[in-house]
């Protein structure tokens, strides 16, 4: 719907500041307060609006020529239009509120102006990287047999002894001593020449006989 920027104002007078936009607000809060619920502005965002006017947060520029509603004061009737379109373009005041509204205010007529928020879907294909897996195979450890040289074997020889020794023929020491004790007797009874040996001082006689 085209609007008529010059009759139904919300100012008296055509504001020229942020400031005097926000004191509007103030000095007709009631007809503000309608108007910002006629275009859809909820309570928390038409505060947020005046706030941002006060903290000198909105922008002098150009006005677009389509706004989503537009209010109107018709001899103490506040309404909105919706889906507004100016014939001519205007300057003006602008107020982007967190949650994505845009607050308008035609330095005209001061009237409420609200661009909603045109969010368009765009599909966003997102690639799902590639993720390189590296399988290790799991063999079951099997321990190396190493082989072993077997230890040597020493064999211990022993000394080829006979199996017996045959022990040394030992006679009876009488009698060997008997044949000698006899031949002495014998050589000093019949080889001596006597039966009594001489004294060893003297030599013995012939069959080595002698007496101390």
């Amino acid at each position: 719907m085209i609007v008529n920027l010059y009759a139904d104002h919300l100012a008296k007078t055509p504001p020229q500041s942020a400031e005097e936009v926000w004191l509007d607000t103030r000095t007709q809060s009631t007809v503000y307060a309608q108007a910002a619920e006629k275009v859809g502005l909820t309570p928390a965002e038409y505060a947020e609006f005046r706030k941002r006017l006060l903290d000198g947060d909105a922008a002098y520029v150009r006005l677009p020529r389509h706004v989503d509603a537009m209010a109107g004061n018709h001899h103490g009737h506040v309404y909105a239009i919706h889906n507004a379109q100016m014939t001519s373009s205007v300057l003006g005041w602008r107020v982007k509120l967190h949650d994505g509204k845009t607050v308008y205010i035609p330095q005209t007529c001061g009237n409420l102006s609200v661009v909603e928020p045109n969010y368009v879907s765009i599909p966003v294909r997102v690639a799902t990287p590639t993720k390189t897996v590296t399988r290790i195979a799991t063999v079951p450890y099997v321990p190396t047999l190493t082989q072993v040289a077997p230890a040597p074997v020493v064999v211990s020889e022993a000394p080829n002894y006979p199996d017996s020794i045959p022990a040394p023929a030992t006679q009876p020491s009488g009698i060997y001593a008997i044949p000698i004790i006899g031949g002495i007797i014998y050589g000093v009874t019949h080889l001596g020449g006597g039966t009594t040996p001489p004294p060893c001082s003297a030599g013995s006689n012939e069959v080595f006989a002698c007496r101390k």
